[in-house]
């Protein structure tokens, strides 16, 4: 008799833990998944998901922007390289004139180059 009492009591000890370890556990998280919305669990997913794509979009935003500052610093640039090169060779031009001047012994014949 004490041994099949010893046998229940254990059966029951198995019962509570398990009834205490596992159901307690499921019944709390289905319950808080039910107060909180399948829907919210949806949104997560897609904010998981969304959440990468909007950061890459805002670094290729930010880089497109900086590479059309570099690409309009590089216009100017060029510019004034085109009008620096126009005016050596206007200065080479006056240069060669005033040197074919020098040579000429006549003063009318300097004029008239």
């Amino acid at each position: 008799m004490n041994h099949e009492l010893n046998a229940v009591d254990k059966a029951v000890t198995y019962l509570t833990n398990t009834v205490n370890y596992f159901f307690y556990p499921i019944a709390s998280a289905t319950s808080i998944l039910v107060l909180v919305g399948w829907t919210s669990i949806r949104d997560i997913k897609k904010r998981v998901h969304s959440l990468p794509d909007e950061e890459i979009s805002k670094l290729v935003m930010e880089y497109e922007q900086r590479l059309h500052a570099i690409e309009l610093q590089l216009n100017q640039k060029t510019q004034h390289i085109q009008e620096n090169r126009e005016e050596i060779e206007r200065t080479q031009e006056l240069q060669s004139l005033w040197l074919r001047a020098a040579q000429e012994n006549k003063a009318s014949d300097k004029i008239g180059l």
